[in-house]
């Protein structure tokens, strides 16, 4: 993705590997072999390679190791190491490159510089808001749960309540476990005056979580109303 950012999405679904050698484990493993030898080869003569290297892989660590991870890849989570990226990226156009091709280095500084700032103001449009965010990643992810939350919270947002509607159904079609989906439903048909639709949902929270104290006051106004 640092490399070349296409596919940008907020929500990556990423296939889980069964064993070391299933594709494409092995060649991730090879890759980042290589660049920790290239990383201890290069400390004698160009510390800045070693350095950037050694940055990209410390500062990941923490949320690509072995601590329990909800969501298994997220792009955030590049902002730091990415540092050590555009420092290499840096070194190289300014080193190697500039003295062979002088004005080939220029060009590419250029157009690197250019391609991601157009790439900036795309991805802007992306995450205007919450619908539009999750909007692409439904369109990159089909059939995720979380993508068709989340829209449903920015329509409730944006006062449409039929299409939060929609969402939160849609969500419960693919998963009907979800005491939290079936509150918010809940609050939603109590907006629309369904009074009857919002027991119902919120009857369904506390049959999957019968401790709910948020569920229980929700079920009270639906009755006084």
């Amino acid at each position: 993705l640092l490399l070349l950012p296409i596919g940008l999405n907020v929500f990556h679904v990423v296939p889980e590997a069964c064993s070391i050698t299933s594709f494409p484990t092995p060649y991730s493993l090879l890759g980042i072999s290589a660049l920790l030898v290239l990383a201890v080869a290069a400390y004698s003569r160009w510390r800045v390679v070693t350095f950037a290297t050694l940055w990209f892989f410390i500062t990941l660590l923490p949320t690509s190791s072995v601590l329990p991870l909800k969501v298994l890849m997220n792009e955030h989570r590049l902002y730091l190491p990415g540092i050590g990226f555009c420092v290499l990226l840096a070194a190289a156009l300014c080193g190697p490159v500039r003295r062979r091709f002088p004005r080939g280095a220029l060009v590419a500084a250029a157009a690197v510089l250019a391609l991601y700032s157009l790439g900036t103001v795309e991805r802007n449009t992306v995450w205007r808001d919450e619908v539009t965010l999750w909007a692409d990643a439904l369109r990159k992810s089909p059939g995720r749960v979380e993508a068709h939350v989340q829209i449903g919270i920015g329509y409730v947002e944006r006062g449409m309540l039929d299409a939060a509607v929609a969402e939160y159904e849609q969500a419960l079609r693919i998963y009907p476990y979800l005491p939290q989906v079936h509150y918010d439903l809940g609050n939603v048909y109590l907006r629309k005056k369904m009074y009857l639709r919002a027991m119902e949902e919120y009857k369904r929270m506390l049959e999957l979580l019968p401790s709910s104290a948020q569920a229980h006051y929700a079920l009270g106004i639906a009755y006084g109303a």
